[in-house]
């Protein structure tokens, strides 16, 4: 646990900092700004850059990381606490983008698949928005 509080240390002070983000200078292997002790952690990691990705607005980045999070989580660590928040993200990500169709086929996926989840409305808002063709 004490590797994971340092990871996120200093991937938060990076956040900070005025350097650019991206996911060369995040994940190139060997060059990563943090190393995560473990794949968990390395996908904990991951999922927080794509959310601040996310929240920049910077969707097509976004995306890649919580594609690359949902490849190791799916495979290693279905059950894990953020399963669900990346999957809405990545789906929200390509709403946000203007890429509705693909948004569409994930917030249906992402009901089925987590119908107990805390976002588990947001998606239904979202698939209706889309459905009504709302989108904007």
């Amino acid at each position: 646990m004490g590797e994971l509080k340092k990871d996120i240390k200093s991937f938060s002070e990076l956040m900070k900092s005025k350097a650019k983000v991206s996911l060369k200078n995040v994940l190139v292997p060997g060059e990563e700004i943090y190393r995560p002790s473990s794949q968990l952690d390395s996908a904990k990691i991951t999922w927080l850059a794509g959310y601040i990705l996310f929240l920049r607005g910077s969707y097509d980045d976004a995306i890649d990381l919580f594609k690359r999070v949902l490849q190791i989580v799916e495979k290693k660590f279905p059950k894990v606490y953020f399963h669900d928040d990346c999957y809405y993200y990545l789906a929200l990500s390509y709403y946000m983008k203007g890429d509705f169709e693909e948004a569409r086929k994930l917030f249906t996926e992402f009901a089925k698949l987590f119908p107990n989840s805390l976002y588990a409305d947001d998606a239904k808002f979202f698939l209706e928005k889309i459905r009504g063709g709302e989108q904007g």
